[in-house]
């Protein structure tokens, strides 16, 4: 069995981001990674976002040195790697934006 297929979600959902830097939660959670992807035009919301988001572990700065660009149109995603989904932060461009994200562990 791969490494990839020993992995679960242990959590999942939304985050309104707006214009702001937003924690991802503020209660310690371990995990081996984060995934986040782009709200779709049929999910719960029923709205896509108007711009990128920023993921990273920086909330002082808004992620603006070291943070990824998740583009509104990048429903697949991407996955970091970490150790405590506390540690991360979302910083939206735009009002209404949401983040979709699941935090995975072993």
């Amino acid at each position: 069995m791969s490494e990839r297929s020993r992995r679960f979600v242990s959590a999942q959902g939304e985050l309104a981001v707006s214009d702001t830097t937003v924690q991802l939660t503020a209660v310690k959670t371990p995990c081996v990674a984060v995934w986040f992807g782009a709200p779709t035009a049929d999910h719960t919301i029923g709205a896509t976002n108007d711009g990128a988001l920023i993921i990273g572990i920086d909330s002082v700065n808004d992620n603006a040195s070291g943070g990824r660009t998740l583009l509104d149109t990048n429903y697949a995603g991407f996955e970091i790697e970490i150790d405590d989904a506390s540690k991360v932060y979302v910083t939206g461009l735009n009002v209404g934006d949401v983040a979709e994200y699941q935090i995975i562990n072993e």
